[in-house]
């Protein structure tokens, strides 16, 4: 009866200890000043797409459009057009953008003047890739495959990448399904002096279907730095947003912007796609 009771007495107490650290912590967050947000992502040989948005509450989750600015869109220093809304804080241009233009946009909204600028980067050279659909094995031991290609460098100038693979089934392969991108890790050309980069990636797509057939199309996105540097920081807020044991602890991550007067973000891309790749690995007869 005497351990009973010990246990009882001992199984409480450590209750009270836990439950007495436990406080209620409310969020008082200071007044902020709401900025206007600009999100524009140019790819070469289309039109230029911007939207606007204004900042919000943190409470607040939804995306509060700016339907009521004027943006002046210059290429090259010269003012192309003054777009307007084409949908709810969406501004679509005629004009269409091309590589090695830098373009400007000077967005009017209220009593907020912002301003950013980018300029599209020629298209990578991709030299030679291939596909080994046997490169390393899984916890499962599915065979997945490695890409491994070579560009032309020039070591005189900054260079950003974003890589990807998307794979889709065979015209004929019994097994249909909708093709999908897997993004690679960025990269860049620092600290590379010779005339070409050289990268080999690992990626996942485990093949479990003994009559399986796929292709796989290498597509190469040369970035502006502004784009390099968006997405770089957008991967590591994510990862600091759901932090594991080794990152709980870490320092605040700020997403990059480089839109003056504003948040958000204008840069540009020019993207290049190789020939799909067929792959078979196990003949269906």
């Amino acid at each position: 009866m005497l351990n009973t009771r010990y246990k009882y007495f001992i199984g409480i107490s450590i209750f009270l200890i836990f439950t007495s650290c436990i406080s209620l912590i409310e969020d008082n967050f200071p007044p902020y000043e709401q900025k206007v947000v600009v999100n524009a992502l140019i790819n070469n040989n289309k039109p230029i797409t911007i939207h606007l948005s204004h900042t919000a509450n943190v409470r607040n989750d939804s995306i509060l459009p700016v339907t009521d600015a004027s943006i002046e869109l210059y290429e090259n220093s010269q003012l192309k057009e003054t777009l307007t809304e084409n949908e709810a804080g969406i501004y679509q241009s005629q004009t269409i953008a091309q590589q090695g233009n830098t373009y400007s946009i000077r967005v009017i909204c209220g009593k907020d003047t912002v301003y950013a600028e980018t300029t599209i980067p020629n298209q990578a050279q991709l030299n030679h890739y291939t596909f080994d659909p046997h490169a390393w094995l899984d916890e499962d031991l599915f065979f997945n495959p490695n890409v491994t290609f070579g560009l032309k460098n020039n070591p005189d100038e900054k260079m950003f990448f974003e890589a990807s693979v998307i794979i889709a089934p065979s015209p004929n392969s019994m097994y249909q399904f909708s093709e999908y991108s897997i993004l690679l890790p960025l990269f860049s050309n620092e600290n590379i002096t010779g005339d070409e980069i050289i990268k080999s990636i690992d990626f996942q797509h485990s093949i479990t279907s003994s009559h399986a057939k796929y292709s796989y199309t290498l597509v190469i996105r040369r970035t502006s730095e502004s784009y390099y540097q968006y997405v770089n920081s957008l991967s590591a807020y994510g990862l600091y947003r759901y932090p594991d044991s080794f990152t709980s602890f870490s320092e605040i991550i700020n997403i990059y912007s480089n839109i003056n007067n504003g948040r958000g973000i204008f840069a540009a891309y020019n993207e290049m796609q190789s020939a799909p790749y067929l792959l078979r690995l196990i003949n269906d007869e």
